[in-house]
């Protein structure tokens, strides 16, 4: 078989074009390549740095945002001003009467109150009557003992569940059926009291928070009520006022010949410390003194109702009178009514209600005729 060969003149001319053709075809495929390249890369998902770079923008820009602060709404006692939980706030507070004379101290629970309150009686001796939203915890309180009509008014003005063992012959059953009570005389509080042969009067009435608490269940009472029963207000929160010019380190009461009751002002604690019969007032619970930050005297109208068989006395409530408010070393006259609704205001001298400091307070009422027997100093 025979071969043709290009002819000789023909080759140049044939290299030249293959030649051309192969540099054509490089560069179509060199533009394929370059456009598949491109495509990509605008197609290929951001690398690591680019991610870090665009998540720390947005850390950065939330960083920066302005942070609203959270407005924390505090709860206070209604009967000391001080702070404390929600829960306890709107607690209704009770007031439980407690004896007081020689053979009943050391009393149990009298340093836990809130509000002390000291009535006098026909006999020359007081009445105290602790008023606390705090019951629950209280572990022991008494000598519990009974209540008198004026009492029960002036409890009532702070709204409050009574607890005591029955009353004198002023008042009636049906009387103190108008008012919320857990009476240990009514026979109803089963439970509730309880009888402490240990101490020097083996009839001595007690009882405790837990019992209160069941008591007042038991009795289905209202457990809450609404703020707006306290006879003055108190000055703004982490402050300390004074009443007044004059000072106040020592006072005392004289209720009658034979009870003198003293208060010695204590500048460290900034608290009134109570005395009573000559000898400083404990609380047998813990041994803690009896002390508070705001003292009131007031004055009441008195009525003394004599027989054959007793004496009985009346405070005239309703009438209102004058009085002093002692705190932080010093002191003011003061004047205080009864309200319509049955509730209390105190004023200062120039007619307004009166501002107190936050803390416990002792208030003492004492008949008009006792007003002289009143030395502060």
């Amino acid at each position: 078989m025979k071969h043709r060969t290009i002819p000789a003149f023909v080759r140049p001319t044939v290299i030249v074009l293959l030649s051309a053709l192969l540099i054509v075809a490089a560069g179509l495929t060199g533009c394929t390549l370059s456009s598949l390249n491109n495509r990509d890369e605008q197609a290929a998902p951001p690398t690591s740095a680019t991610q870090d770079v665009n998540v720390n923008q947005e850390v950065k820009n939330e960083t920066n945002d302005p942070v609203k602060p959270v407005a924390v709404e505090k709860s206070y006692k209604v009967l000391t001003g001080l702070e404390t939980t929600s829960e306890l706030a709107d607690l209704r507070p009770v007031a439980i009467s407690v004896a007081n004379d020689v053979y009943s101290m050391p009393q149990y629970g009298i340093g836990a109150g809130e509000i002390l309150i000291e009535v006098p009686l026909e006999d020359g001796t007081t009445r105290l009557t602790l008023l606390t939203t705090d019951y629950a915890k209280m572990t022991t309180i008494g000598a519990i003992s009974s209540t008198r009509s004026y009492l029960l008014e002036i409890c009532n003005a702070f709204k409050a569940i009574q607890c005591f063992n029955g009353s004198d012959a002023t008042i009636s059953a049906e009387e103190i059926a108008l008012y919320d009570t857990l009476d240990y005389e009514s026979g109803k509080c089963a439970g509730m009291y309880y009888y402490d042969t240990t101490r020097f009067d083996e009839t001595d009435l007690m009882t405790n928070g837990i019992l209160v608490d069941a008591g007042i269940r038991k009795a289905e009472l209202n457990q809450t009520t609404e703020d707006g029963y306290l006879p003055f207000v108190f000055a703004a929160p982490d402050t300390r006022i004074v009443a007044g010019s004059a000072s106040a380190n020592r006072v005392i009461v004289r209720y009658s010949d034979d009870l003198n009751v003293s208060y010695l002002y204590n500048t460290a604690t900034g608290k009134y410390v109570r005395y009573q019969y000559g000898e400083k007032q404990v609380d047998a619970t813990n041994g803690s003194e009896v002390a508070f930050d705001n003292l009131f005297i007031l004055c009441a109208s008195s009525v003394i109702y004599e027989s054959e068989s007793n004496k009985s006395l009346d405070l005239v409530i309703e009438d209102g009178g004058s009085g002093y408010y002692i705190t932080n070393g010093t002191y003011t006259d003061i004047t205080w009514k009864r309200n319509d609704d049955g509730t209390l205001t105190f004023y200062d001298a120039t007619g307004a209600v009166l501002t107190a400091n936050r803390g416990t307070s002792y208030i003492g009422f004492i008949t008009a005729g006792a007003k002289a027997g009143v030395t502060v100093s």
